[in-house]
């Protein structure tokens, strides 16, 4: 069944793991074995880790390769589904291990073989855990990139726009000064002309 009181209090430091096995045995294992400032929930099911996997996104999830209520290959696409970035590692007994091979082929992070070796599994999940923070922080660094040049998009086509309605501004101002040069100048034609021979402005 899953849930359990955590084992730390949740800060941005702070990662989840989800270990789904029925073997009670093994599920206390995994309790003593990982570090204990990882938050860790227990499935005792498929269903459970299911339900669990729906309620908080681990950075890490230990899967039984074979479980009473079916095939873990699920919880591996709805973790994909979910956050392509979340490592699944499944645990394979002799009887199971050609489960844990498929697993990989369709895209599991890595299995571990049954009885559980403590360092293995130490070092699998922390590997685990880096890697899915590492995914955490390139997709960030992505995003940021990407509003960066959102924002630079946005600020050049805004100077453009400014930029054209100056030119507009100064092109009629020209043209302004040209009509009142123009105008000027034919007023002082028109006085040239209308002014009679031999006569004086006064």
């Amino acid at each position: 069944m899953a849930g359990g009181p955590p084992r730390a209090v949740e800060g941005p430091l702070v990662t989840r793991i989800l270990a789904v096995d029925e073997d009670a045995a093994t599920r206390s294992q995994l309790g003593t074995l990982l570090d204990p400032t990882h938050i860790l929930t227990l499935a005792e099911d498929l269903a459970s880790g299911l339900e669990a996997l729906a309620h908080h996104v681990p950075s890490c999830i230990l899967a039984n390769a074979q479980m009473p209520d079916g095939l873990p290959f699920e919880l591996l696409e709805r973790a994909r589904a979910i956050d392509g970035g979340i490592p699944v590692i499944f645990l394979a007994t002799e009887e199971t291990l050609s489960i844990a091979r498929e697993a990989l082929r369709r895209g599991a992070y890595a299995y571990l073989q049954k009885p559980l070796d403590p360092e293995a599994v130490r070092l699998a999940v922390e590997q685990a855990v880096s890697s899915h923070a590492l995914a955490q922080e390139n997709h960030r660094l992505r995003a940021e990139l990407e509003a960066a040049h959102e924002m630079r998009h946005r600020l050049i086509k805004t100077v453009t726009h400014d930029l054209q309605n100056i030119l507009m501004g100064v092109q009629g101002f020209a043209q302004l000064a040209q009509m009142s040069d123009d105008a000027a100048e034919k007023d002082a034609n028109w006085r040239t002309w209308w002014s009679p021979p031999g006569s004086c402005a006064r």
